[in-house]
């Protein structure tokens, strides 16, 4: 059976993939990430190659526990402290005149972090299948660290750039949940 390729998505270097189908319905729905995108000021951060946003859920705690001359002074509670993490990592395909620092709103490059005078908004956008899902939105932000990697004489002549930025509130701005 030859494929019709008339319906595959292509770029204008001729490659052809055939696109995912969403229609079917499926008995479990995994969550999947193929569909974030970073929206910083208004503007579409660079490509995304990762993102981790593991600290968002960080907060310290104490243990209660029994005092009695007859047991071994197990806890018995949980005393919930102070919130931590409001950071994100992330990893991008730097574009030219896009770098991270102007898309988070600078005129232009950073000579180092000090450069950075005012706080930015980010935006999360999740996508399930082709269908918007939720959207995050993070204020205050920061950048924490900049720093571009992977120059190898082997490698794909990309520029990567690596950044940490803190946050001071994620909300959520839309979605179902």
């Amino acid at each position: 059976m030859a494929l019709d390729y008339t319906k595959f998505a292509g770029n204008k270097f001729g490659q052809q993939v055939e696109p995912l189908d969403y229609s079917v319905a499926r008995p479990i729905s995994s969550k999947t990430y193929h569909g974030i995108t970073l929206v910083v000021n208004g503007n579409v951060l660079g490509r995304v190659q990762g993102w981790n946003n593991s600290g968002a859920y960080t907060r310290a705690g104490v243990h209660v526990m029994e005092l009695s001359n007859r047991t071994f002074g197990r806890p018995i509670d949980y005393v919930p402290g102070i919130a931590s993490g409001y950071t994100i990592n992330a990893t991008v395909a730097e574009l030219w005149g896009s770098e991270i620092e102007i898309q988070t709103g600078a005129a232009n490059r950073y000579t180092d972090l000090i450069s950075q005078t005012r706080p930015f908004e980010a935006q999360e956008f999740w996508f399930k299948g082709s269908a918007p899902y939720e959207v995050w939105t993070y204020l205050g932000c920061w950048l924490q660290d900049r720093n571009e990697s992977d120059y190898r004489a082997d490698g794909d002549t990309r520029v990567i750039a690596n950044f940490n930025f803190a946050y001071v509130a994620r909300q959520h701005t839309a979605g179902t949940v």
